[in-house]
């Protein structure tokens, strides 16, 4: 089941408004709208990459990626990335520090990215 919103687009404005939060075809609610200009806007990226740079995370997001790219099947790339990820992290607690599941996370998203553009690639080919 996908969850997904409708939408319509006002090019004048360049605003996209959402219209109804659905699964499959029943609808669940409302979705508001927003301004396209508002996601690209240099304040959003910064601090976005601020929220990156912070505790490493951009390298746990590209060791994944690294590491979802070599996978040859997905059964791989998911005991790799979950296994990586779970390792790197319980170094850190060893090292007292405590458990980021954020970071975690970041790993095995860059696994899922990935092993999703090796897939992409080799499909197109």
């Amino acid at each position: 089941m996908l969850f997904f919103c409708k939408y319509t687009e006002n090019n004048l404005n360049n605003q996209i408004f959402y219209r109804k939060l659905t699964i499959g075809n029943a609808a669940i609610a409302d979705c508001s709208f927003f301004n396209l200009s508002d996601i690209y806007s240099k304040q959003y990226i910064k601090i976005i990459m601020s929220w990156l740079f912070e505790s490493n995370r951009w390298k746990h997001l590209v060791g994944g990626i690294l590491i979802g790219a070599g996978a040859n099947t997905v059964y791989c790339a998911a005991y790799a990335g979950i296994g990586v990820a779970s390792a790197l992290e319980f170094k850190d607690k060893l090292w007292g520090g405590q458990w980021d599941w954020i970071d975690w996370s970041l790993t095995v998203l860059g696994v899922v990215i990935g092993y999703a553009s090796r897939f992409g690639i080799l499909t197109l080919l």
